[in-house]
């Protein structure tokens, strides 16, 4: 029975650092999203698109059509109170969520330490405890190689980001198209790693449940 469990924890640890079908398919629209958002918002800043491939009615088209309306919208004293309210919202949410969290956390901790028996003089703390203690380090490990990685991935992602910008600054050739695709698959690349970590940052508290895709 030991061997069994320990072979079906070293399964599920492979299985999560392993890609699905549908995290393959969610990770590169996660690229393509950050790319084509980052395209469009210098495409607002620079007033057009591919300013030295598209000229005359399909640069007015593109600045009527769609440059105009983002900037109305996001100019719009209302909407920018809505998304302001928004984002004070998912703040507090996450804020909150955290705050739970944590006293979640303090509340299993103190429930694993006053459960115990007395047995002959010996006490025996609950065998849920190790179990407590060693999701709480688990998951503090998980986290903090999270933020070192965001770390140090800040100057991949400024290259990444620097990519998209020769559309603007330059004719749009074959080399910096493949660049673009290198760097949305790059982007999702990325995506994936963020989810292995997310897997195994609940990989103790769902060890008897199928993993995340």
């Amino acid at each position: 029975m030991p061997a069994h469990t320990t072979y079906s924890t070293w399964r599920l640890l492979l299985r999560s650092l392993e890609p699905s079908s549908s995290s393959i398919v969610y990770c590169f629209i996660f690229g393509c999203s950050i790319t084509g958002l980052h395209i469009l918002s210098l495409s607002l800043d620079f007033g057009t698109f591919l300013p030295s491939l598209l000229d005359g009615e399909w640069a007015a088209a593109y600045t009527n059509q769609i440059v105009q309306p983002i900037e109305a919208f996001l100019h719009n004293q209302t909407m920018s109170r809505i998304v302001l309210i928004v984002m004070w919202g998912l703040l507090g949410f996450a804020v909150f969520s955290l705050l739970e969290y944590i006293v979640e956390l303090v509340r299993d901790v103190r429930d694993s330490e006053h459960n115990i028996r007395v047995v002959e003089q010996a006490v025996i703390t609950h065998p849920m405890r190790q179990g407590v203690l060693l999701r709480m380090l688990w998951r503090m490990v998980i986290a903090m190689i999270f933020i070192a990685l965001l770390v140090l991935a800040q100057p991949l992602f400024k290259k990444l980001l620097a990519v998209d910008y020769q559309l603007f600054v330059s004719e749009p050739t074959m080399h910096i198209i493949l660049q673009i695709g290198g760097a949305i698959l790059i982007w999702s690349f990325c995506a994936h790693v963020a989810l292995v970590l997310i897997r195994l940052y609940l990989f103790r508290t769902r060890l008897g449940n199928d993993l995340l895709f």
